[in-house]
C-alpha cells in the first residue's frame, strides 16, 4: 500500500495516489507492504532504485546507509509489537531525494503513527522532504524513550517484589513468573538497543551529508539534538540492561536459598529422627536373649528412650544454633 502526502494549509495532507501517476508537489510517500507495481512507481517517478528487502536487513552500514542517484538512503532498525507484548524490530528505509522523502515499511511500527500526526500540523516545516524526516526520526526516538520509561517503571516493580520483605499473610513470591517477567524486559532492552544502534549511525550519517540535504540551522540542531537523545538513551538502557541482571542473579539466588532452606529441614528431621530410629532397630530385632523385651515396662521405656532421643538431639542443635 502506498500513501501520498501532499502540502496542505497546517501541514501535510494525505491524497490518494492515481495507480499510474503521483502529484508533482509530493512530499511524502510511505509504502507500506508495497507490492513490486507501486514499487516501480516510486522509482520511475524519482528516477531511483528502491532498495529490497534482503539489502535492507544486512548488517553492514554500507548496505543500510549510501548515497545513490543523488538521493540518500537509509535503513535503520525500528521497534514494533511492543504493545501487543512480541516486541520485535523491522528495518525502515528512507530515501531522501530533492523535496521529496519515500519510506519503505513492511510493519506498523507505532512510530510511523505518531509521525503521521504530527506531519499533518507541522506547518511548513513539513512540506520538504528533509523536515518531514527529522519529524519521522524525532518521533522514532520519542517512542523508545517512552518504553525504556516502562521498562524502568517495571524494573523498580520486580525490585520491590524481590526485596521487600513479605508479611504472613501475603501470597508465596512467584519466583517462576518474576524471572519470566525478567526474561521477556530482558529481550526488550535488547531490541532498544539495537534499534539505538542503529539510529546512531543513521544520525552520523545524516550529519556528514548536511550540505547535501541542504539542512537549515534548525534542522542541523535539531539532528544535534537527536544524536544526544539517542546517546543518552542507550546509555540508560545499559544500566537497566544492568540491573536486570542483577534482579535475574538476585531471583535465583532466593531460589536457591528457598531450595537450601527446604532440603536444611529435611536433613533436620532426619538426623533428628536417627536415634529413635536405631532404638526401634534394636529392639525390633528378634533375638530369644533379650531381657528387655520381657519387662513390664520395656515398652513404655523404650518409648520414652526414643523421644528423648530425638529431644535431645532438637536440643543439641538449637544450642549450637544450627536451626
Amino acid at each position: 500500500m502506498i500513501s501520498v502526502f501532499v502540502p496542505g494549509p497546517s501541514g501535510l495532507v494525505a491524497v490518494e495516489p492515481s495507480p499510474k501517476t503521483l502529484p508533482q508537489n509530493v512530499v511524502w510517500m510511505d509504502l507500506n507492504r508495497p507490492d513490486e507495481a507501486e514499487e516501480a512507481l516510486v522509482e520511475a517517478f524519482l528516477d531511483i532504485d528502491v532498495p529490497t528487502h534482503e539489502e535492507r536487513v544486512e548488517i553492514e552500514t554500507s548496505s543500510r546507509l549510501y548515497e545513490e542517484d543523488g538521493a540518500l538512503i537509509m535503513s535503520a532498525t525500528i521497534l514494533c509489537g511492543m504493545q501487543a507484548g512480541r516486541p520485535e524490530t523491522t528495518v525502515a528505509t528512507f530515501i531522501l531525494k530533492g523535496t521529496r522523502l519515500v519510506s519503505v515499511r513492511y510493519d506498523d511500527p507505532t512510530a510511523f503513527t505518531i509521525a503521521r500526526q504530527r506531519a499533518l500540523k507541522g506547518g511548513s516545516a513539513v512540506h520538504q522532504g528533509k523536515g518531514m524526516l527529522i519529524i519521522m526520526l524525532d518521533a522514532i526516538v520519542d517512542r523508545i524513550a517512552d518504553l525504556l520509561e516502562m521498562a524502568g517503571a517495571e524494573a523498580d516493580r520486580l525490585s520491590r517484589d524481590i526485596f521487600d520483605i513479605q508479611k504472613p499473610s501475603e501470597p508465596v513470591l512467584d519466583y517462576d513468573g518474576i524471572i519470566r517477567s525478567l526474561g521477556r524486559l530482558g529481550t526488550r532492552l535488547s531490541k532498544i538497543h539495537e534499534s539505538l544502534v542503529s539510529l546512531s549511525r543513521l544520525f552520523q550519517f545524516l550529519s556528514t551529508r548536511e550540505k547535501k540535504v541542504a539542512l537549515s540551522a534548525a534542522d542541523k540542531a535539531q539532528v544535534k539534538s537527536l544524536t544526544r537523545d539517542t546517546r543518552s538513551l542507550y546509555e540508560f538502557a545499559a544500566s537497566l540492561d544492568n540491573k536486570v541482571g542483577f534482579l535475574l542473579e538476585a531471583t535465583l539466588g532466593l531460589v536457591n536459598l528457598q531450595q537450601n532452606q527446604t532440603i536444611k529441614i529435611f536433613s533436620v528431621l532426619a538426623v533428628v529422627f536417627l536415634p529413635p530410629t536405631l532404638i526401634a532397630s534394636l529392639y525390633g530385632m528378634n533375638f530369644d536373649l533379650m531381657p528387655e523385651l520381657h519387662w513390664t515396662w520395656g515398652y513404655p521405656l523404650a518409648v520414652l528412650a526414643m523421644v528423648a532421643s530425638a529431644f535431645g538431639t532438637w536440643g543439641f542443635f538449637r544450642w549450637k544454633r544450627w536451626l
